[in-house]
Protein backbone atom coordinates (compact mmCIF):
# COMPACT_ATOMS: atom_id res chain seq x y z
CA UNK A 1 0.00 0.00 0.00
CA UNK A 2 1.07 3.45 -0.63
CA UNK A 3 0.33 6.12 1.41
CA UNK A 4 0.76 9.77 1.50
CA UNK A 5 -0.03 12.43 3.90
CA UNK A 6 -1.02 16.53 3.22
CA UNK A 7 -0.12 18.81 6.37
CA UNK A 8 1.27 22.20 7.88
CA UNK A 9 4.72 21.54 7.95
CA UNK A 10 6.20 23.97 10.85
CA UNK A 11 9.88 24.65 9.09
CA UNK A 12 8.52 25.94 5.70
CA UNK A 13 5.28 27.35 6.89
CA UNK A 14 3.32 25.84 4.39
CA UNK A 15 0.84 22.65 3.17
CA UNK A 16 2.76 20.12 1.73
CA UNK A 17 2.31 16.59 0.54
CA UNK A 18 4.40 13.88 1.00
CA UNK A 19 4.45 10.14 1.17
CA UNK A 20 4.07 9.12 4.84
CA UNK A 21 6.01 6.22 6.31
CA UNK A 22 3.73 5.47 9.16
CA UNK A 23 0.78 7.46 11.14
CA UNK A 24 -0.06 6.01 15.06
CA UNK A 25 -2.75 6.64 17.21
CA UNK A 26 -3.73 4.88 20.26
CA UNK A 27 -7.12 4.78 21.66
CA UNK A 28 -5.77 4.26 25.09
CA UNK A 29 -4.23 7.92 24.72
CA UNK A 30 -6.66 9.20 22.48
CA UNK A 31 -5.20 13.35 22.75
CA UNK A 32 -2.65 12.51 19.99
CA UNK A 33 -1.72 11.31 16.22
CA UNK A 34 1.66 10.98 15.15
CA UNK A 35 2.75 10.39 11.76
CA UNK A 36 6.26 10.50 10.09
CA UNK A 37 6.20 12.01 6.48
CA UNK A 38 9.58 11.44 4.30
CA UNK A 39 11.03 12.94 1.33
CA UNK A 40 12.43 11.10 -1.72
CA UNK A 41 14.97 9.96 -1.36
CA UNK A 42 14.60 9.75 2.43
CA UNK A 43 17.05 12.59 4.13
CA UNK A 44 15.58 12.73 7.59
CA UNK A 45 12.71 11.08 9.44
CA UNK A 46 10.59 13.51 12.09
CA UNK A 47 7.55 12.69 13.42
CA UNK A 48 4.84 15.73 13.37
CA UNK A 49 2.20 15.16 16.19
CA UNK A 50 -1.83 16.35 16.56
CA UNK A 51 -3.25 17.14 19.66
CA UNK A 52 -6.62 16.61 20.19
CA UNK A 53 -7.43 14.95 17.55
CA UNK A 54 -10.86 15.33 15.54
CA UNK A 55 -10.57 11.47 12.89
CA UNK A 56 -12.92 11.00 10.09
CA UNK A 57 -12.35 7.86 8.08
CA UNK A 58 -13.86 7.62 4.21
CA UNK A 59 -12.76 4.86 1.90
CA UNK A 60 -14.09 2.93 -1.37
CA UNK A 61 -12.59 0.12 -3.29
CA UNK A 62 -9.96 2.88 -4.78
CA UNK A 63 -8.37 4.31 -1.79
CA UNK A 64 -8.94 5.15 1.71
CA UNK A 65 -8.42 8.79 3.30
CA UNK A 66 -7.95 10.09 7.00
CA UNK A 67 -8.87 12.88 7.74
CA UNK A 68 -7.36 14.55 11.08
CA UNK A 69 -8.14 18.03 12.40
CA UNK A 70 -6.07 19.25 15.68
CA UNK A 71 -3.61 21.60 17.07
CA UNK A 72 -0.23 21.74 15.88
CA UNK A 73 2.27 24.64 17.08
CA UNK A 74 2.88 27.12 14.18
CA UNK A 75 5.85 28.60 12.85
CA UNK A 76 4.74 32.13 14.61
CA UNK A 77 5.29 29.66 17.88
CA UNK A 78 1.30 29.74 18.63
CA UNK A 79 -0.88 26.87 18.23
CA UNK A 80 -3.27 26.35 16.09
CA UNK A 81 -5.76 24.74 14.00
CA UNK A 82 -4.92 22.54 10.91
CA UNK A 83 -5.64 19.74 8.87
CA UNK A 84 -3.91 16.49 8.18
CA UNK A 85 -5.34 13.80 5.06
CA UNK A 86 -3.49 10.55 4.78
CA UNK A 87 -4.45 8.74 1.86
CA UNK A 88 -3.65 4.95 1.45
CA UNK A 89 -3.66 3.56 -1.73
CA UNK A 90 -3.43 -0.30 -2.80
CA UNK A 91 -0.13 -1.27 -5.14
CA UNK A 92 -0.85 -1.67 -8.18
Amino acid sequence: MKKYVTYYDIESDMVLSKECLEFFYDAEEPTRFSFTPVDDPIVIYKSVVIAHPLIAIHGNEYRTKIHVTGYQQLKTGNTGKTETIITIEPMV
